[in-house]
């Protein structure tokens, strides 16, 4: 039985008048009366005076379909005409059935009862993201103690290509505006704090735009946090080549003392895709400037733990990274000034890159560079070069399809435009430093390698405590160039890699990639 509400009316002078019989249950807030129909006088339990999202209609009983989706936008649209600084909005424990994707509001909070109360589960089999900026220019934002849940559509085990999935995000700030000097969606003054993301698709959080500025992703907890992109992501798709005069970079950007695990493919199965687990990293920082990245725990990732891209002047420290399924900590992409201090990475490589593999009569063997066409001619015999060498990886266990191994080939030439042909595959990093990166400090991180061995070879990839040669890439002029290595605690299972067209700076300097 509902009850009946029985409200004082708060008058301008914010003197109680009387106390009168609402017509139909009206909610005050501040010194607004807006008539919602009879509710359940639970709903008026909202902190600090928020719209809670049972007056709109949500029912929050993980049964009811096609309803909690739009009570959530109907408090979201009624919290935006509020005046500036009012609390947002609020939704109580509960299931709450989202079938279509929400549209944040600049100014309006997200509050929920708790990280494990209150859970916002996807109810479709389409790529939807639970909140999201709907392309435009938003800030001032809280999202604060929700779960989010998107286990419909997770597949239920690694064999399952991520490119044949939908995108599910639990909370995505997207642009898609290129950096042209004339428009620009900006996310400013954002926090994404004490939320529960489990079994999303294609990110957890994810921030994608210019201009970005005051991003906050801290005290979050993501189990199966993404299975074909990174779990806690800012992407500036402007910072690698913006147009003259323009500086796109994101400042203010903190990602600290967040959790993630069981994110990407745990193995690679397909051993004929290239991208099977490409870019499931537990956290992504591309195109930005002085970001923090500190006290994180990233376990068992598809792809790298951290990695930061087209940086400057960014920290990383503190962290602890292990399990991943490539390298543990990588700066990448022309990044420059990158501190790397503190961090403790543990048994990185555990899916070496098995697209890599060719069969030469029985015999598996690896590329440690690029066949070109246009360069020297593939050998009859891949085994008579140091060209190639023999797989040392194990391939005894189910971590992938042995019988779609591709057989070698002389005229398997690589084909960037493609992406076709043989890809080198020389190893991973505990701590990687690639592509042009430069002015880089490395000081006082561990990294502690597995080194296991079955009857067929090893079972991670940990190959270099540091390394300064990407796995796959080929290295860019001024790699690890003018960088401070100190201080640190390197290990891994090192082997000669193999670079017609460079000067191999892990040959030249031992064991640390130095």
């Amino acid at each position: 039985m509902r009850a009946r509400i029985f409200l004082p009316i708060i008058l301008l002078s914010g003197c109680v008048a009387e106390f009168v019989q609402t017509p139909a249950a009206a909610i005050i807030v501040g010194t607004n009366v807006r008539d919602l129909g009879t509710v359940d006088a639970s709903v008026l339990n909202s902190p600090n005076g928020a719209l809670n999202v049972k007056a709109f209609g949500a029912k929050g009983d993980g049964v009811t379909q096609n309803v909690d989706a739009k009570a959530i936008q109907a408090a979201i649209a009624a919290a935006a005409k509020q005046p500036p600084n009012s609390s947002g909005i609020y939704i109580p424990a509960g299931i709450y059935l989202i079938d279509t994707a929400i549209n944040l509001a600049s100014g309006v909070d997200i509050t929920c009862a708790g990280k494990y109360l209150t859970t916002l589960k996807i109810a479709t089999t389409s790529g939807i993201a639970i909140f999201n900026s709907n392309q435009a220019k938003l800030s001032n934002i809280k999202i604060l103690g929700c779960g989010f849940d998107g286990s419909i559509n997770y597949p239920a085990d690694s064999k399952t290509a991520p490119s044949s999935v939908a995108h599910n995000i639990g909370i995505y700030f997207h642009s898609d505006e290129t950096p042209s000097g004339q428009t620009a969606h900006d996310y400013q003054n954002i926090e994404v704090s004490d939320n529960y993301f489990y079994k999303l698709t294609w990110g957890s959080v994810y921030f994608k735009g210019l201009n970005m500025a005051n991003l906050q992703i801290t005290d979050n907890w993501a189990k199966y946090g993404s299975y074909g992109w990174d779990v806690y992501s800012v992407f500036n798709q402007g910072a690698l080549h913006p147009p003259t005069g323009y500086d796109y970079a994101s400042t203010g950007v903190i990602i600290a003392r967040n959790h993630t695990t069981l994110n990407g493919p745990q193995l690679l199965w397909d051993p004929t895709n290239s991208g099977y687990a490409s870019s499931t990293d537990g956290i992504q920082v591309r195109g930005s400037k002085q970001a923090v990245v500190a006290n994180n725990t990233v376990s068992y990732t598809g792809g790298e733990g951290i990695r930061i891209e087209v940086d400057n002047g960014s920290t990383v420290t503190g962290n602890v990274v292990s399990e991943t399924g490539g390298d543990g900590i990588i700066v990448y992409n022309q990044s420059k000034g990158t501190v790397i201090t503190g961090n403790t990475v543990k048994n990185w490589g555990r899916t070496p890159l098995a697209s890599s593999i060719r069969n030469y009569g029985g015999t598996y063997v690896v590329a440690r560079e690029f066949p070109y066409a246009t360069g020297p001619k593939l050998p009859s015999n891949p085994l008579t070069t140091n060209w190639f060498s023999k797989w040392p990886y194990s391939t005894a266990s189910s971590q992938m399809q042995t019988s779609k191994i591709q057989r070698y080939s002389t005229t398997d030439y690589y084909n960037p435009a493609t992406g076709a042909g043989i890809l080198p595959f020389r190893g991973f990093a505990g701590i990687g430093i690639y592509s042009g990166s430069y002015n880089v400090t490395v000081t006082g991180n561990q990294t502690i390698p597995n080194l296991s061995k079955d009857s067929t070879g090893y079972l991670y990839a940990s190959d270099f405590g540091l390394s300064c040669v990407h796995p796959v890439n080929g290295p860019v002029g001024g790699t690890c160039a003018g960088g401070t290595i100190s201080g640190n605690t390197f290990a891994g299972r090192v082997y000669p890699i193999y670079h017609p067209a460079y000067m191999d700076p892990i040959n030249r300097h031992g064991a640390v990639g130095r």
